[in-house]
C-alpha cells in the first residue's frame, strides 16, 4: 500500500479504512528494521488526531503500533514524539485498562531511547503533573515510576520534585493529594533519602513546607527493613536492606509474631526470631 493510501486512509471518517491502515503499517513495521515512510511527520500528526478518537479500540491499536515504531525512528524519534505525547499521556486517564498500560509501556519505552530526556521530562511535568485536569494528573502522578524508571534513577529528578512538590501546595482534590503522597513516597524509594533531603534544600522556599510533609508521609508509611539481634538483647532495624525487598519481606511476617518482636519479653523476641528462622520469611542476623 502507497503512503498516499496509508495517510488517507488514517484520515478517513470510516474507522475500518483506520484500523486497514494499522494493520498495514503494523505489519510493515515488523517486517523492517527501519520505518521505510518519508513523511514521518505527516503519519505521526495522523496518529495525533487517532489517539483523540472516540472509538478507544482504535486508540489502543494505534498505542501499540507506535510502540512498535519508536525504535525505527531514527533521527526523527523526539519530534515525531512530540506530536502524540500528549494524547498519550490523556489516554492514562481514559477509563479503559488495557489503553492505559499500553500507554504506560510507549512512554516507559520512550524514556529509554530518547536522546532528550529533559524534553520529555518537561513533557510529563506540563501534560502530566500540572494538568488542569485532576484525572489526567492523577493517574500521570501515580504512574510516575513506571513512566520513566531510567530516568529517575539515573539523572538529577528536581524538575520531578519542585512539580510534585508545588501542585501538592496548590492542590486541593484530597484524591490527587493522595497520588501525590504515594508518588512522593515511591521516588523517594528510588532516588534514597538522602538524595531526596539534598533535593528538598534546592527548592524554593514556599516549596519546602510541602516537601517536608510530603517526606514526613512516606517516614510514616515506610516500614521497618528486616530486624536484627545483638547480643544485648535489643531489636535494631537493619538498614542496609533495600526498601523494596524490605516491604516484601515485612508483608510475609504474621501479625502475631511481629507482636511479639516488639513487645518488651526477651524470652518471647527469642522465640519470634526462631520462628522467623524456621519459616525461612526473613533473615536475623546474629550479631555477637
Amino acid at each position: 500500500m502507497e503512503e498516499s493510501v496509508i495517510l488517507h486512509r488514517l484520515e478517513s471518517r470510516t474507522p475500518s479504512q483506520k484500523v486497514e491502515a494499522i494493520e498495514e503499517l503494523t505489519g510493515l513495521v515488523r517486517d523492517s528494521a527501519k520505518l521505510h515512510f518519508s513523511n514521518k511527520l505527516s503519519l505521526f500528526s495522523s496518529f495525533k488526531r487517532i489517539l483523540q478518537d472516540d472509538d478507544l479500540l482504535l486508540r489502543t491499536k494505534c498505542t501499540k503500533l507506535v510502540c512498535d515504531i519508536l525504535p525505527k525512528l531514527g533521527s526523527d524519534l523526539d519530534t515525531c514524539m512530540s506530536f502524540v505525547m500528549p494524547n498519550i499521556m490523556s489516554n492514562m486517564a481514559a477509563g479503559n485498562l488495557v489503553l492505559k498500560r499500553e500507554s504506560i509501556k510507549l512512554v516507559r519505552c520512550f524514556s529509554g531511547i530518547t536522546s532528550s530526556t529533559n524534553q520529555l521530562v518537561r513533557c510529563i511535568i506540563w501534560e502530566g503533573i500540572d494538568n488542569k485536569d485532576a484525572t489526567i494528573a492523577k493517574e500521570v502522578i501515580l504512574n510516575l515510576t513506571k513512566l520513566i524508571p531510567n530516568i529517575l534513577q539515573t539523572e538529577d529528578c528536581y524538575d520531578i520534585v519542585a512539580a510534585l512538590c508545588k501542585r501538592y501546595y496548590l492542590e486541593e482534590n484530597k484524591k490527587v493529594k493522595k497520588a501525590l503522597r504515594e508518588s512522593f513516597s515511591g521516588l523517594t524509594g528510588i532516588v534514597g533519602l538522602s538524595k531526596m533531603e539534598d533535593l528538598i534544600q534546592q527548592l524554593p522556599t514556599s516549596a519546602i513546607s510541602s516537601a517536608k510533609e510530603l517526606l514526613t508521609a512516606h517516614r510514616a508509611t515506610e516500614k521497618p527493613k528486616i530486624v536484627s539481634y545483638k547480643s544485648s538483647n535489643k531489636l535494631e532495624v537493619d538498614s542496609a536492606i533495600s526498601l523494596e525487598a524490605s516491604k516484601l519481606l515485612w508483608d510475609l511476617i504474621p501479625e502475631s509474631t511481629l507482636s511479639r518482636l516488639h513487645g518488651e519479653d526477651v524470652v518471647e523476641q527469642l522465640k519470634a526470631i526462631s520462628e522467623l528462622e524456621v519459616n525461612s520469611r526473613v533473615c536475623v542476623c546474629v550479631c555477637v
